[in-house]
């Protein structure tokens, strides 16, 4: 499964990396771009499976960027990780079908699971996956 990580936050790449789930290739870390369309043009084109999602990076445009490609991958896999404990983003961001939903500081070995537990859904069956 192709992935894509949004995120500028030197510890959840290394979590992510070291997890050994993705191949080289599998893994796409944008941590350069932070405007919404140009996020956007790049998962379509790369055509994920799973998007990590670090709002730190993408705020406050985070919840409008999920919206927006949840309409065009209806079944992504989301993993959203964020330092914002408030109400008001938990409840947006759950409406979403997001999988996993992690506050920093984070907890390396419940991100593993959580991209082990995907990876399972995946090869179940659950869902539509794009490679």
């Amino acid at each position: 499964m192709n992935a894509v990580m949004l995120s500028n936050d030197y510890q959840l790449v290394n979590v992510v990396k070291k997890a050994g789930i993705f191949k080289e290739d599998q893994l796409r870390l944008i941590n350069d771009i932070t405007d919404p369309l140009e996020i956007m043009s790049a998962i379509i084109s790369i055509r994920p499976g799973l998007i990590i999602v670090d709002d730190d990076m993408l705020k406050p445009d985070t919840a409008r960027l999920l919206k927006s490609i949840k309409k065009v991958y209806v079944n992504i896999f989301i993993i959203f990780i964020t330092s914002d404990s408030s109400i008001e983003l938990g409840r947006e961001i759950s409406q979403l079908g997001v999988q996993f939903y992690a506050h920093k500081p984070l907890d390396a070995e419940e991100v593993v699971e959580s991209l082990i537990s995907i990876m399972r859904l995946r090869l179940k069956g659950n869902g539509t996956h794009f490679n």
